[in-house]
């Protein structure tokens, strides 16, 4: 037992050296180097330098201070102000003095380390510094997430929950923008200030923004309780697509739009929000001016299994669009039943405006498509069965082939026979891209519309003609539409409208069956 007591006493006071023995190197470790630093900043403060040269440029002026002290200089070479030629005599002078002359015309500045570097940068560098600040509203609360960015750059930050920020700025010329949804945006220059504090304003034309909801009734936006995406018309012309809907790909959140790829006119798959059921049909309906429209694909089977002519929604003239919006929750859609389960696309079409006088407008827009790339294809090995020709009784090459077998001989050139035709054994290795040509849309409209102060009238005419990517596919549009209104009363209201279209589609592109201009 004594013995065990001895070798637990030992361990104890061996655990206890070695710990006494780590702390006291970390001790000196530490005391050296705040020596070191110590008496680097002892010797910038306490040098004196001699200097004296005569048309030497500024460079080679720092590679003499070097030479006579442990100052070392720090700088990009591609500076061209350290080019320029000085004369300088100084006697005992700091090198903070010497610097401050040798510098002072140039475009750079410096700065001395305190273990005798000196590092030299451009002055525009040198003027950075912190600006912080509170954000808050009208009513003074603060305003957290408010984007705090240097105007021209990409540098910014956002303010914490207390509406405080802190943001690094490269010079006394950067501008400040902060911005927040529901609040204008604002422009301050920095100059001189390092706190810069705003009273952001709300903007009021955006809080009451009307929106057009179910049964064409007008509300606040921010009195929805559900969910509305709204576009202007002017959003989808730019598309210059003959199908309109496609030009809501990539604007709406939540909604996916797959194209059609049977020409100009064929019809797309809608979804908002995914799939709601399990049946065939996912896609809302489409109200335009009240009136649901139809969105269903045209009968194929009366014209052929594979063919896609699209559906009504091709025949809507994107020129009279006013606004588009999109209704994605089960409350938005309630007043239109249960066809409504998958969404609704409302449009409203452009009507006149009391007290405009005569108005007339006229616009065209035109587009090419091209086809963006084709399959790699073998071009060394023609039709046929084996890489050889097979032989005739006299040793002759037998130079027949069927046009349903690939990999057969390789082309050399010479005449063969294919299904009791003569070609040319050869590779045509643009066969594919001449099946398709230039895709072109071209859309004309006329508008002629007025008003006076007690009713409105608007009148249109839309011409559109394209032809898809393959030979032959067409796809031709004339549309007239009238809309009026007038103020009978003080109660009473009356509008009227009509539509008239007519549309030509041409040879859509087969999309399977055997029948695919891919396959031939």
């Amino acid at each position: 037992m004594k013995k065990k007591h001895f070798w637990a006493r030992y361990a104890r006071y061996f655990l206890f050296s070695n710990k006494l023995l780590l702390f006291m190197k970390l001790i000196i470790l530490i005391t050296c180097v705040l020596t070191v630093n110590v008496t680097a900043s002892v010797y910038s403060q306490n040098s004196r330098l001699n200097l004296d040269v005569q048309d030497k440029s500024i460079r080679e002026v720092l590679r003499v201070i070097e030479k006579q002290s442990q100052f070392r200089f720090f700088y990009n070479d591609d500076f061209t102000d350290l080019d320029k030629t000085v004369t300088i005599a100084m006697e005992s002078k700091s090198i903070e003095d010497i610097l401050s002359i040798l510098l002072k015309k140039s475009e750079v500045t410096y700065k001395v380390m305190d273990n005798n570097f000196v590092v030299i940068t451009p002055t525009e560098m040198a003027q950075e510094r912190t600006v912080t600040g509170v954000i808050t509203d009208s009513k003074g609360e603060p305003l957290p997430g408010v984007n705090v960015v240097i105007e021209g750059t990409t540098l910014g930050t956002v303010t914490n929950v207390d509406g405080k920020y802190s943001l690094n700025v490269p010079s006394d010329q950067s501008v400040l923008v902060f911005s927040f949804v529901g609040f204008l945006t604002e422009k301050i220059s920095v100059g001189n200030q390092s706190t810069i504090t705003l009273s952001m304003v709300e903007d009021i034309q955006s809080l009451q923004e009307v929106v057009v909801t179910a049964l064409g009734m007008k509300r606040e936006q921010k009195a929805l309780g559900y969910a509305i995406t709204q576009l202007k018309g002017d959003d989808i012309i730019k598309s210059n697509i003959v199908n309109p809907i496609t030009g809501l790909q990539g604007k709406v959140a939540g909604m996916q739009i797959n194209m059609g790829n049977g020409g100009p006119q064929s019809a797309n798959r809608i979804l908002i929000r995914g799939n709601s059921s399990l049946g065939t049909n996912n896609q809302p309906i489409f109200v335009v001016d009240g009136v649901i429209i139809d969105n269903s694909v045209t009968d194929n089977t009366e014209w052929g299994a594979a063919l896609d002519f699209g559906n009504e929604i091709k025949n809507l003239n994107s020129d009279d669009f006013e606004t588009v919006s999109v209704l994605k929750g089960a409350a938005a859609t309630a007043l239109y039943g249960s066809r409504a389960a998958n969404g609704v696309v409302l449009i409203t079409t452009k009507k006149g405006k009391k007290g405009e006088g005569l108005g007339v407008s006229l616009s065209q827009s035109m587009t090419w498509d091209d086809v963006y790339d084709f399959p790699d294809f073998q071009n060394e090995y023609g039709s046929g069965l084996l890489p050889v020709w097979s032989k005739n009784p006299d040793g002759s090459d037998n130079r027949t082939t069927t046009e349903t077998l690939n990999f057969g001989p390789k082309f050399d050139g010479l005449p063969y026979t294919r299904n009791g035709k003569e070609y040319i054994h050869s590779a045509k290795p643009d066969n594919i891209k001449q099946m398709y040509q230039t895709g072109k849309y071209r859309n004309t409209n006329f508008a002629l519309q007025g008003g006076d102060d007690k009713g409105t009238f608007r009148f249109s005419y839309s011409n559109l003609q394209s032809n898809g990517v393959t030979f032959n596919n067409e796809f031709k549009r004339n549309s007239f539409s009238f809309n009026a209104s007038r103020q009978i009363s003080s109660r009473i209201n009356a509008d009227a409208g009509f539509s008239w279209i007519k549309s030509d589609t041409k040879n859509p592109t087969f999309q399977g069956g055997g029948r695919s201009p891919s396959i031939g």
